[in-house]
């Protein structure tokens, strides 16, 4: 959330006023963590209907909360005068890798220029979590399964495969402000090319072409 937070906090200094659209936001209280920097912003979100209906019964219903599953449904309702930032957090990983292709080259030809930042777990990773066995976290919990999963150095070569003309950043850790043993570890392991290859999990910043 911290890296979600900043890169769209920077966003909105660069270009203000910008729209957010948070896919797949659920739970997440971002925007009223973001309410001081939002200063008239328009924030959509769209999600499941299921999903809202839990989320309203902790969080107040919102005017700007969609409830659809496609693209048409919600799309027409993003202002297009406007810079864009899309966050998909915690939610390509369910998607097949088909579907993610394809949201990826939706988004390029319904919001050419806009930035979309989100994470993506390690092909190992979705491997086990659809293994017969699963991801078993604990004896009583068994993680879902994540059909879609990138090793770091191989996703950005695949997402502009995706899309001709997609620049793709990957949004760096702050590994060193770690507490403790992993304070000191996490930069060393970090400079290891096999282990930076393998981690879990990697959040990327995609920027779409301006025409298509």
């Amino acid at each position: 959330s911290h890296l979600f937070d900043k890169a769209i906090t920077e966003f909105w200094d660069k270009h203000p006023g910008a729209t957010v659209v948070n896919l797949g936001e659920g739970l997440e209280t971002q925007r009223f963590r973001l309410a001081d920097e939002k200063k008239g912003a328009l924030w959509v979100t769209v999600d499941l209907p299921s999903a809202i209906a839990v989320r309203e019964k902790f969080i107040s219903p919102d005017k700007d909360i969609f409830m659809a599953t496609e693209l048409d449904a919600w799309a027409k309702q993003v202002p297009t005068d406007k810079p864009l930032f899309i966050t998909a957090q915690g939610l390509f990983m369910y998607f097949k890798e088909e579907e993610v292709k394809s949201l990826f080259q939706q988004f390029a030809k319904r919001f050419p220029g806009s930035t979309m930042m989100f994470d993506c777990i390690s092909k190992w990773l979705s491997e086990k979590t659809m293994s017969e066995k699963g991801w078993n976290r604990t004896e009583y919990y068994t993680t879902p399964r994540m059909p879609f999963g990138a090793n770091r150095f191989e996703a950005p070569a695949l997402f502009r495969s995706w899309v001709d003309g997609l620049e793709v950043t990957e949004v760096e850790w702050p590994v060193r402000q770690r507490s403790g043993i992993w304070g000191y570890l996490s930069p060393v392991l970090d400079i290891i090319p096999i282990i930076r290859n393998y981690v879990p999990g990697t959040v990327f910043c995609v920027k779409f072409p301006t025409t298509n």
